[in-house]
């Protein structure tokens, strides 16, 4: 079996996911420079107030199906200094539908991928309509057995 040189906690940090889907390690979202991950550098992270109750109430009902009561925010910080220097970025989307859970590095290289290809087949498809709408006329033949 192969060892990595890594700490195990770097390992875990980009490969496991918790309950909701989100990195099961967060890391504090107060600037680029900190990234502290709880439970190695900060005890326990602060997260905000106003997204954890919005969270609460869309999922409440399947955390009742499955038992559970995971980690409610999806946002994370490690003091209150980074929650006030991140505030201007973070009260564009807080408390709003469609937030995500902090992604995983590969979760976000993933999408990433995906979006960048769904961008490249809406231009084409966008150039097809185009086509067709200035006359273009489109054959397709089809072998049939």
């Amino acid at each position: 079996m192969r060892t990595s040189s890594r700490p195990a906690i770097d390992i875990e940090r980009a490969a496991k996911i918790g309950i909701s889907l989100g990195a099961l390690h967060p890391v504090c979202e107060g600037s680029a420079e900190c990234k502290k991950m709880a439970g190695s550098e900060v005890q326990k992270l602060l997260h905000c107030s106003r997204c954890q109750m919005v969270r609460k109430m869309v999922f409440a009902i399947v955390w009742r199906i499955l038992d559970v009561e995971p980690h409610l925010s999806q946002t994370y910080y490690c003091s209150a200094l980074c929650q006030r220097a991140a505030w201007p970025k973070h009260k564009k989307v807080c408390g709003k539908p469609g937030q995500r859970e902090q992604a995983l590095p590969s979760q976000e290289k993933l999408d990433n991928f995906v979006w960048t290809q769904l961008a490249r087949v809406d231009e084409a498809m966008k150039k097809f309509q185009e086509m067709r709408a200035a006359g273009v006329e489109f054959f397709y033949s089809v072998e049939l057995d």
